[in-house]
């Protein structure tokens, strides 16, 4: 009797045991799973982004003005050609520095006339800010922007950022027309291409608007 329950609570810590080690062993496992799938998903993230060059991106508030606002804030408009690129900053967010020649000036607030500038675009190549794409060499565009202050112009003496940001970039896209780059707005309306809907790549709005008309309002609303 005594050798009978003696097998059977052996028999019953073995299976107590093989439960546990069973669980210990799955847990295990398990762990090491998660942590090589994580593993694997971080490689196979970097692997898509260098072979689609696909960049990431972060998203940010922007300002957005009426567009008189806009113009008397404005230190400089200008329709402009980019050039290359000059550096980039990384704090608070990252930032690309353009060279650019001015072509056009609707409003300058600069007591020396200038014939380029840089122009610092929020993002980089590889990080997109709000999905933008980043200024490309020999584009033109007519920008809103405002005078860079503090130390950093003492590496870009001739800085400037865009007021706004892509609320205030248009793009020239040939045939006396330019293409705001996001959001409608309706005081534009009235010289806005009925010919075209417009849409980025990005699922933003974009308005056409005829050039000239663009260039003549701002200047109406610049103070002599």
């Amino acid at each position: 009797m005594k050798n009978k329950w003696l097998a059977i609570i052996l028999a019953f810590f073995v299976l107590i045991g093989g439960v546990i080690y069973s669980t210990g062993t799955v847990n295990s496992k398990q762990g090491s799973t998660n942590i090589a799938t994580q593993t694997d998903h971080t490689s196979a993230d970097k692997r898509i982004d260098k072979s689609t060059s696909k960049p990431k991106s972060v998203h940010g508030q922007i300002q957005i003005f009426p567009f008189e606002e806009a113009v008397n804030r404005s230190d400089l408009i200008a329709k402009v050609r980019i050039g290359k690129k000059s550096g980039e900053l990384n704090e608070p967010v990252p930032k690309t520095v353009f060279n650019a020649q001015i072509l056009e000036t609707q409003k300058s607030d600069v007591k020396v006339e200038l014939e380029s500038i840089q122009i610092m675009q929020q993002g980089t190549d590889e990080i997109l800010f709000n999905d933008n794409p980043i200024f490309n060499e020999n584009e033109e565009y007519i920008l809103f922007l405002k005078k860079a202050v503090g130390p950093i112009t003492q590496e870009y003496p001739d800085l400037y950022w865009i007021t706004g940001e892509e609320s205030n970039m248009y793009k020239v896209i040939g045939d006396q027309l330019v293409e705001r780059q996001a959001f409608i707005k309706n005081e534009l309306l009235y010289i806005q291409d009925k010919s075209f809907v417009a849409k980025q790549s990005s699922g933003k709005p974009t308005q056409i608007l005829d050039e000239a008309e663009l260039s003549k309002k701002i200047k109406s609303f610049v103070k002599n």
